[in-house]
């Protein structure tokens, strides 16, 4: 469906972020971030684009070990 939707309005911010939400759900990250990284180039004032590409970012971080050497 939201394929769709770009394929009707290319360039159309939510649909690229909601895309990246799917993409999230089934794990598959690096995807997610290349739609979250879209709907920002669409819409910079898209906060919720934003949001979501931190929690994605932080998910693969999660995913792989990756930490930044601060103890809590």
């Amino acid at each position: 469906m939201f394929t769709k939707s770009l394929e009707l309005q290319p360039g159309y911010a939510p649909a690229f972020n909601n895309l990246g939400l799917v993409f999230v759900a089934e794990g598959r990250l690096d995807e997610a971030k290349f739609c979250f990284n879209k709907a920002l180039s669409a819409d910079p004032l898209l906060d919720v684009a934003n949001s979501n590409m931190t929690k994605a970012v932080a998910i693969t971080k999660l995913c792989t070990g990756s930490s930044t050497g601060v103890q809590e």
